[in-house]
């Protein structure tokens, strides 16, 4: 009697550390680690920007993050290498007249084929969410496999997967936001160009951005080249490699 009462009492005391562990498990899934910040980005006098350009009092310019120091201070992470390229488009307006920002505006176009290509605010993400997919899934794992070691994977996945979360807010953050904009004040935001919808093989890939004067009603374009040489050729190396393409340089 006394053998089938300490059985139990095992047991029942191996049923506990295993519920235990099971709990310690998701703790560490959902715990509170905090979001991975990064800092804002700065942005100097328009005209300083070897790109800025003025059409009745409507100033523009843009800045190329393709650098992959720049990228992983500002972002988290080199997004270049995962096909996408940060342009930061800094528009102020000097003109006594209302203007709107719309992202629906912007467009890439393509001389030789005669192409205009829409540009997706949103698509950037898109690998990052599958990274965050994945890590759940593999906490997951852990947690229905493991036993008495459940807990330490997970907390070794836990910051990781704060580091991604703070990668993807971080995206939506700086992105470029439609808005009027009144007289003297300045707008700036990231739009992230797809690579896979840039051909370099021929001229410049052409950014237009449209800006439409809220008092007059015109809309006033404004173009971009935008070459993969002047950065280094780190742009086309990074397509090249996304489409298996061998680089001969």
């Amino acid at each position: 009697m006394k053998l089938i009462k300490e059985m139990f009492m095992g047991l029942h005391k191996s049923a506990l550390f295993s519920c235990f562990i099971h709990v310690t498990a998701l703790v560490s899934i959902t715990g509170c680690a905090s979001i991975e910040e990064f800092p804002n980005t700065e942005v100097k006098n328009i005209s300083k920007y070897k790109t800025h350009q003025n059409q009745n009092g409507i100033s523009i310019a843009i800045d190329l993050f393709h650098e992959e120091a720049r990228l992983k201070q500002f972002f988290g992470t080199d997004l270049l290498s995962y096909g996408y390229l940060p342009v930061n488009v800094i528009i102020k307006n000097t003109a006594n007249q209302f203007l709107l920002v719309e992202r629906g505006n912007f467009s890439l176009l393509d001389v030789d084929k005669g192409e205009v290509v829409d540009i997706s605010p949103s698509s950037a993400g898109s690998p990052f969410k599958k990274k965050l997919s994945d890590l759940q899934d593999l906490a997951t794992i852990n947690t229905m496999l493991t036993l008495s070691i459940l807990s330490l994977p997970n907390i070794i996945l836990q910051p990781y997967e704060a580091h991604i979360r703070g990668v993807m807010q971080n995206i939506n953050a700086k992105a470029l936001y439609d808005r009027s904009i009144s007289y003297n004040e300045l707008h700036h935001g990231f739009i992230y160009l797809d690579l896979k919808k840039m051909d370099f093989s021929n001229n410049d890939v052409i950014l237009k951005i449209n800006i439409k004067n809220l008092t007059t009603g015109e809309t006033h374009a404004f173009f971009f080249g935008i070459n993969a040489a002047n950065t280094g050729g780190r742009i086309k190396q990074i397509k090249n490699k996304l489409e298996g393409i061998k680089d001969e340089t």
